[in-house]
């Protein structure tokens, strides 16, 4: 007798979501008094009761845990596993796949869910913020608007700030140098003056006068017992235990910028076009991208954790991050819209695994806003490919891809095409994503985690400025350190790291570290001539610049591997 085919051990089952509903906390069922009401008892089981409502009604409701983002994104899974069990005897442990809990990617410890709370606590001191603002009498012209480009203003920072803690005591502060300021976030803001033809007409001038106003501002919050800290080109509140860093803009400074080249004035005219005026119209896209599709804040903080997990955070800036994400929500073509996190993220990894920066720019259409003259435009991009950055992403007001002027690279892309699909091809579950296998760098810079100022697992505390009213804001000594690192080696080395857990830096040479090479005078920086007349780079004193560089900060330096 031949025996039949081996039955299947499992089954794959996909759901289609319904956005508007499938993260409802109570499920309302029929009337008390009616004959649907049994039927819907007998289904539900023990998870089904009688409940009254505020318009008077009294039927058969089912209620699912929903306090927190978190929970109520898990609203789903509790349904499955409940049906699952009850009508066919399938015990959760045998369920895989729903079971997804995004507090394990993007949650800390000190978190109530998974971050989002911590966000809105952010966001709730902002909009009060700006209604104290708008309402200022002390500045001769009116505040107009007050617009957030910080990323956690639209629920997208993969890590929201806790409320930092301030010490009370009045005795001496410690200033031991063993002790390093924890890295207390400054959410950056823009605000908009009514018009005024009396601004000077030069940039110095513009900039005195904008300190003045800085001044005014910050005697006017104290009056109202809000602490600022004045800088010469930005002013640091403080309300509700954030830091909110804002910066006013004036129209006719950016022309002015542009044409007086000055080491007084603080920036470049293309950065603050950037800071102040494509950053504010596109934080607003992302915004309300944000409300319109529940799943995309979880998807941005997704991608973040993965990229910083893959060191990349010196390379990949976060709003090339959010823009990417941004696309796979408005250009799905293929697919419906994704509605969960967990399938926008996994198709954000498809869409970088096969995407050709050198031969097409990415178009995002927020609000069908570009011009059919843009759209033409770039129907003919190699024609004027090289007067765009190396990842252009287009979108209504940067039509010329700003935003990504100096990053990524052709570099950073091409690696971050190769780690996308690394992690397709290799992925066994969600987490296995952000779990890296390990990388062959050519030195590893080991750093003393006390003196990064990151503690990801603890609350921010100020345990050492010098005034217990205002922390330090924005100091990142990894940060600083690795740019210092690409500003001297960046020709010749990567340097990559976790800004959120920089433990380690690896560095990864570019080229042959010991190839002979032939002596230019322009680039003989770094080199050392050799016995055949030719030159190679001075390995030894690379080394001994990064221990130099990194003083205090630089545990050790473990040489891996120099010979490429």
């Amino acid at each position: 007798r031949m025996s039949g085919p081996a039955l299947p051990t499992s089954i794959m089952i996909g759901l289609s979501i319904d956005k508007d509903n499938c993260n409802r906390v109570v499920e309302r069922g029929p009337s008390a008094d009616t004959p649907e009401s049994k039927t819907f008892k007998e289904f539900w089981g023990e998870k089904s009761s009688l409940r009254r409502f505020q318009d008077g009604s009294i039927v058969q409701a089912v209620v699912w845990q929903g306090r927190t983002a978190q929970e109520r994104r898990s609203i789903l899974t509790q349904i499955t596993e409940h049906i699952l069990s009850r009508h066919l005897g399938i015990a959760a442990d045998r369920i895989e796949g729903l079971k997804f809990e995004s507090g394990k990617i993007v949650g800390q410890s000190h978190y109530e869910g998974d971050g989002e709370e911590q966000a809105q606590k952010i966001i709730k001191t902002f909009s009060d913020l700006s209604k104290i603002l708008r309402s200022c009498s002390k500045i001769p012209l009116s505040i107009t608007s007050v617009l957030g480009i910080s990323s956690v203003l639209r629920n997208t920072d993969l890590y929201p700030q806790a409320e930092y803690q301030v010490s009370r005591a009045r005795k001496q502060v410690d200033l031991s140098p063993e002790m390093v300021p924890p890295y207390v976030k400054a959410h950056d803001i823009v605000c908009h003056f009514e018009l005024s033809g009396k601004w000077p007409e030069d940039v110095r001038g513009i900039l005195r006068l904008k300190a003045a106003f800085y001044l005014a501002l910050k005697e006017e919050l104290e009056s109202l017992h809000i602490t600022a800290k004045v800088n010469y080109d930005f002013i640091d509140i403080a309300r509700n235990g954030f830091i909110f860093r804002l910066r006013f803009y004036v129209p006719k400074e950016e022309k002015m910028r542009a044409s007086n080249i000055s080491f007084w004035v603080p920036s470049s005219a293309a950065d603050l076009k950037v800071e102040t005026v494509i950053l504010p119209y596109v934080s607003s896209y992302l915004g309300s991208l944000a409300l319109q599709q529940k799943a995309f804040p979880l998807t941005v903080r997704f991608f973040k954790r993965w990229v910083a997990e893959h060191c990349l955070s010196n390379y990949i800036p976060d709003i090339f991050c959010e823009l990417v994400v941004a696309h796979i929500f408005l250009s799905s073509k293929s697919y419906s819209v994704p509605q969960t996190a967990t399938a926008a993220f996994l198709r954000v990894l498809s869409f970088l695994s096969s995407f050709d920066w050198a031969l097409y720019p990415l178009l995002i259409n927020f609000n069908e806003e570009l011009s059919s003259e843009t759209m033409e435009l770039f129907n003919n991009f190699m024609n004027t490919r090289k007067s765009y950055p190396d990842a252009c992403v287009v979108c209504p007001q940067n039509e010329k891809s700003e935003l990504t002027r100096t990053a990524p690279t052709k570099s950073s892309l091409n690696i971050l095409k190769h780690l996308a699909k690394n992690s397709i091809s290799d992925i066994s579950t969600l987490f296995s994503v952000f779990q890296p296998k390990p990388t062959s760098y050519n030195v590893i810079i080991h750093l003393k985690k006390s003196k990064t100022g990151r503690f990801p697992d603890s609350k921010p505390h100020q345990h050492h400025a010098k005034s217990i009213q205002f922390p330090v804001t924005e100091f990142e000594p990894a940060r600083m350190y690795v740019e210092e690192l690409t500003q001297a080696y960046g020709y010749l080395c990567l340097f990559l790291y976790n800004r959120y857990n920089p433990t380690e830096v690896g560095v990864v040479m570019k080229n042959a570290g010991n190839e002979h090479i032939k002596f230019t005078v322009n680039g003989s920086m770094g080199k050392v001539r050799t016995d055949d007349g030719k030159v190679k780079h001075n390995l030894d004193a690379m080394l001994s610049d990064f221990d130099l560089l990194g003083k205090g900060l630089v545990q050790n330096i473990e040489v891996v591997n120099l010979q490429i």
